[in-house]
């Protein structure tokens, strides 16, 4: 377990925004990651994409430091730890001739947090997936099957914060690499702004086609709105969690819509 007090979090967000945390955690294992959820309040962190972080948080666990393996049963299978890069796994896939997710390829973020996301584009992270081994507050360590997760666009089980994933296992039987697919989506993700960003702020983002253009009369000094993607916007340097909470409040009452974040605010 590595552990700091004062803990400066903006090299720990994808969206760069400066941050404070207290204490931070630091869980190299299974067993430290669980000792660590006794705590209830306590967020959770790994790669740092899809979050928002207030200046100032009391206690934190970053899963930085938790273990990255692939491991191939077969021809087709594959358990993979929660904290691998989403990016290495998809590529390990590709490597071996199978397909189906090619489209995330580029996505930024672990296996876990698109499992906990149900992460999708062109392609969905859960498609192939088998079963997950988790840690569950009440029932300790067991297996959920995919079924069991609640999957639907942007959600599952694990939003409810009552399981953890620590590893999952996926099948790509029947399944064939898609170069075409795979080039589409890097010609896609080379559109994605350069600047920090946390990616998709709103699930629902496309009820605000309509409105694009009062959107981008949104964007300030600190806040740039991507010019082909209406629902990521990028940090031009200063940018703070209130003046993101400003413009999603701002985008809100121009579309008259109370509408779910798809980023987590911690």
């Amino acid at each position: 377990m590595i552990y700091y007090r004062h803990y400066e979090l903006e090299k720990l967000n994808s969206f760069r925004i400066k941050s404070t945390a207290e204490e931070i955690f630091f869980p190299q294992t299974d067993k430290e990651f669980i000792k660590l959820l006794d705590d209830k309040a306590i967020p959770i962190i790994s790669n740092g994409t899809n979050i928002i972080l207030r200046e100032h948080i009391d206690k934190i666990i970053c899963l930085r430091h938790m273990p990255k393996k692939i491991a191939k049963r077969g021809e087709d299978e594959y358990t993979v730890t929660a904290n691998t890069n989403l990016s290495e796994f998809v590529s390990s896939v590709m490597k071996d001739g199978h397909g189906g997710c090619e489209g995330l390829y580029g996505i930024p973020g672990t296996v876990g947090g698109a499992i906990y996301m149900n992460a999708s584009s062109a392609d969905c992270i859960s498609d192939y997936l088998v079963c997950a081994k988790v840690f569950n507050k009440k029932h300790g360590i067991k297996t959920l099957c995919r079924n069991e997760m609640h999957l639907s666009r942007r959600s599952s089980i694990f939003q409810k914060g009552e399981s953890y994933i620590l590893s999952a296992r996926f099948n790509f039987e029947g399944t064939k690499f898609n170069r075409h697919e795979y080039k589409k989506n890097i010609v896609r993700r080379k559109l994605f702004p350069k600047n920090p960003n946390s990616g998709g702020i709103f699930k629902e983002w496309h009820k605000l086609i309509p409105f694009s253009k009062e959107i981008r009369r949104l964007g300030t000094d600190k806040i740039g709105i991507s010019e082909k993607f209406i629902n990521i916007i990028y940090n031009k340097g200063e940018a703070s969690y209130s003046d993101i909470l400003r413009y999603t409040n701002n985008v809100m009452a121009i579309a008259s819509e109370k509408m779910v974040l798809e980023v987590v605010i911690l």
